[in-house]
């Protein structure tokens, strides 16, 4: 049987002839000159600074992938079924980013520490009601097993930040944040496992973060009325049975006779009930405990604004009746700092914003971010890359324990259309 590309999910979606997606960019001439220059550049910044040249294979295995990566990312991967594979797992995956096969090649190499530098095409299907490009070229570090993170978390930012200026990119924006600030004061908030995963893992859309956090509060939303009502038959589910309560749902939506809605099969509906139904068994949260996770989110401004803010709140008066200890997260923040400051960095206007986490579910700790003007007609703002720290990554791909890592993923195509690789 030929493989087939779809997307992962109850209706897959094939790539057809005709179908309205924009492939790779075609390069030619003074466009693929710069190009290449650019990719010398990288190459050559990566070679100089001891990173190990690296080639994960394009087909990755799926299984892994899901938690890894997130639904955003996962929505737009594409999977190949080959259900001629030997081992019985068909399932394989265009890579979507670098970080996830470089850190299976480390484990399968045997682990230790390792300084990779990577360079090649990465996949997404292009987000809805938006016209990216299917594959666009992707060069980055990983930075694996080094035991002083702050230093490696600032030999990435630094790296990047030269790539870009060596290659000539001029007047990008950069944002940073940290999530193992807010991951540390959800850790030590009293509340179900299951909304602490929840939260850590919608944290990057910070509107469904807040919406999701006021839920578990028990705010009550504008459509009252039937918010009660659910909420009345989230309760009754929730007082059967297990085997009772699936059985009851799934007899609700069959009798719709809707197999599925939206992307999610009934089974998976069911499955959101119950956990909704849950969710309505337990407590709210308290007012106090909101309120500091609340007062982290809304920290923006310069990188040693943030540090003062946050040790602020270290010692106000309501961050120790909610049981969450800043003092380890604040304190690798600061080492940070005099890191990127010894490396030549302006801290002092370094921006920071603590509701930042990028769009991959893997990151853990220290993150961030660059954007520059396009110089191609009406194509906006372009991001250059970015990167961050993912630490418990490697326990999805079955280590024993955390391996500290950082990483940092360049677009140079991005860096093209920004002005670099020569002038316009």
């Amino acid at each position: 049987m030929e493989p087939e590309f779809a997307n992962q999910g109850s209706a897959p979606a094939r790539l057809e002839a005709g179908a309205a997606y924009a492939p790779a960019r075609d390069y030619s001439g003074v466009a693929l000159e710069r190009l290449n220059q650019v990719n010398i550049e990288l190459t050559n910044i990566f070679n100089d600074a001891g990173f190990q040249p690296i080639e994960p294979g394009m087909l990755q295995p799926a299984e892994p992938l899901f938690d890894l990566y997130g639904e955003e990312i996962w929505d737009r991967a594409f999977v190949v079924e080959d259900e001629a594979r030997a081992d019985g797992d068909g399932t394989l995956c265009l890579r979507p980013d670098f970080t996830v096969p470089v850190a299976r090649a480390h484990l399968a190499a045997g682990g230790g520490t390792g300084r990779y530098g990577y360079f090649g095409p990465v996949f997404r299907r292009s987000p809805p009601g938006e016209n990216q490009p299917l594959q666009h070229l992707q060069a980055g570090i990983e930075i694996i097993g080094s035991d002083d993170a702050a230093a490696a978390d600032a030999e990435a930012f630094d790296l990047a930040r030269k790539a870009l200026e060596w290659a000539g990119v001029q007047n990008y924006r950069v944002v940073t944040g940290d999530l193992s600030i807010i991951f540390s004061v959800l850790e030590a908030v009293a509340m179900p496992d299951s909304w602490r995963r929840r939260l850590k893992r919608h944290f990057w859309r910070p509107e469904r973060f807040r919406r999701v956090l006021g839920r578990f509060a028990g705010e009550e939303p504008a459509d009252g009325a039937i918010q009660a009502e659910r909420l009345a038959f989230l309760k009754a589910v929730g007082g059967l049975a297990p085997g009772e309560a699936a059985a009851a749902v799934a007899e609700m939506i069959s009798l719709s006779d809707t197999p599925q809605i939206g992307k999610r099969s009934a089974k998976e509906v069911a499955d959101r009930f119950l956990r909704q139904a849950a969710d309505a068994r337990e407590h709210p949260l308290p007012k106090e405990s909101v309120d500091l996770i609340n007062a982290v989110l809304d920290i923006k401004g310069t990188c040693p604004q943030a540090l003062m803010r946050l040790r602020e709140l270290r010692g106000s008066a309501f961050a120790p009746n909610s049981g969450a200890d800043l003092e380890a997260s604040v304190d690798r923040f600061a080492a940070r700092l005099d890191e990127l400051a010894a490396r030549g960095v302006d801290v002092e206007n370094l921006p920071f914003d603590a509701s930042f986490g990028r769009n991959l579910e893997y990151y853990d700790g220290f993150v961030f971010e660059m954007a520059a003007p396009s110089h191609e007609p009406g194509a906006g703002e372009v991001k250059l890359g970015g990167g961050g720290r993912y630490d418990h990554l490697f326990k999805a791909l079955r280590a024993s324990a955390p391996i500290p890592s950082v990483g940092a993923a360049l677009r140079p195509e991005a860096m093209v259309a920004a002005g670099a690789g020569g002038g316009r």
